[in-house]
Formats: C-alpha cells, structure tokens, sequence
C-alpha cells in the first residue's frame, strides 16, 4: 500500500479494519487519517470513517444474538480519550469510554435486558442503566 498505491481511494477504504484486527492501531490511525484527509465524497468512504473511528478505535466486537460484547482499545498515542454515545448493538443502546489502553467505560441505557460486555478477561453483566468502569494493570 506504501510503495504502489492504488489509484481509487475505495481500496484504502477498509485497510484500517484490517491494520486494527491485527493489532497494527498506529498504521491504522495513519490511514484513517488518510482517507479522513482525502475529503473524498464517495459514500464508501464515509460509511467506513465512522466505522474505524468507532467500532476500530473502540475495538468493538458486537454480538448482538448472544447478547455480548467485546471491547479492547485500540487508540493510538495521539488520542488519549475517546466517547462514543448512543451506540446501538442489536436493540442495546449504549455509551462507551476509553481513556488510553488502560480504562474502559460502558453504559448500557436501554436494552432488552443483560448485556455482557467483556474488557481484556473481565466480563459484566449490565442491564440497561447500568455502568463498568474496567482499569487494567499499567505493568
């Protein structure tokens, strides 16, 4: 992608979800950048932006049929704190906060009942009103 870019801003377009799947969180803020910069008006583009921004920074991994969710951080060093509110998986609607690799927060606001959020080994069960703040061990 580096040495022989594609010529359509399209193919870059999902290169972030596969750098962030495999823990790559630095090249993938790059390239969301990227695309971000292109100012590109091909809805493709900004369809995939939003993704990146939340469910691969965030590193969401919904289930809504089992009424699960993963979440592990994947900010890079430039961005300390990111929220996203009023995420819906399945018929959850939800608030997430990350600050670093190091704290998560989840706020499930409404929902059809329990929803089990898992950060790094730790899983709660919330119901809908419920809060888990999860800080892993800095060392």
């Amino acid at each position: 992608m580096e040495s022989h870019p594609p010529l359509n801003i399209e193919s870059f377009s999902y290169w972030p979800e596969f750098l962030f799947k495999y823990g790559r969180d630095e090249s993938a803020w790059r390239w969301t950048k990227h695309l971000i910069d292109s100012r590109d008006d091909y809805p493709e583009i900004s369809f995939t932006v939003v993704e990146h921004l939340v469910a691969g920074l965030l590193g969401l991994r919904p289930d809504a049929p089992n009424a699960a969710l993963t979440v592990g951080s994947h900010l890079p060093a430039e961005i300390d704190v990111l929220t996203a509110d009023h995420v819906r998986v399945g018929d959850w609607d939800l608030r997430i906060s990350q600050e670093g690799r190091h704290t998560t927060d989840v706020t499930v606001h409404s929902g059809p009942g329990p929803l089990a959020v898992t950060v790094g080994s730790e899983t709660h069960s919330l119901e809908p009103g419920q809060s888990a703040r999860v800080t892993k061990d800095p060392s």
